[in-house]
């Protein structure tokens, strides 16, 4: 269980940074995307720096709790963007890294709360 973890960790974090670094870059797409909702290209670039923090902080054990919350929320709004840009099918499938970002982020709360109890215990 711990591998499967470890390997959607790993997934999360590598596609929260290639979001945000294709923002920070402003690739053409990216921008057009962030342009057909109005937004501008600050928007995307702060967004872009939001997305690779969140990854950056994952992959970091001190600070992975904070990490996931980031990135779970980073997720969930490309999710939201993608669906207000009218594209349903696709913005469904973009829940899903949120919705794994998030339950790593609860298994690893409760890793912690148990790690806290057995110390506490002893």
């Amino acid at each position: 269980m711990r591998t499967a973890r470890n390997v959607i960790l790993i997934l999360l974090i590598a596609m929260s940074i290639a979001a945000g670094a294709a923002k920070i870059l402003q690739v053409p797409n990216e921008a057009a995307f962030f342009e057909a909702l109005g937004l501008g290209l600050t928007i995307m670039m702060v967004f872009g720096i939001f997305q690779v923090a969140a990854g950056l902080l994952s992959a970091i054990s001190a600070t992975r709790i904070i990490g996931l919350g980031l990135m779970g929320l980073a997720f969930l709004i490309s999710a939201a963007m993608i669906w207000l840009n009218g594209q349903i099918v696709f913005a469904l499938l973009s829940f899903l890294p949120a919705l794994l970002a998030d339950i790593l982020l609860l298994l690893h709360l409760r890793d912690k709360r148990t790690d806290a109890n057995i110390v506490h215990s002893q």
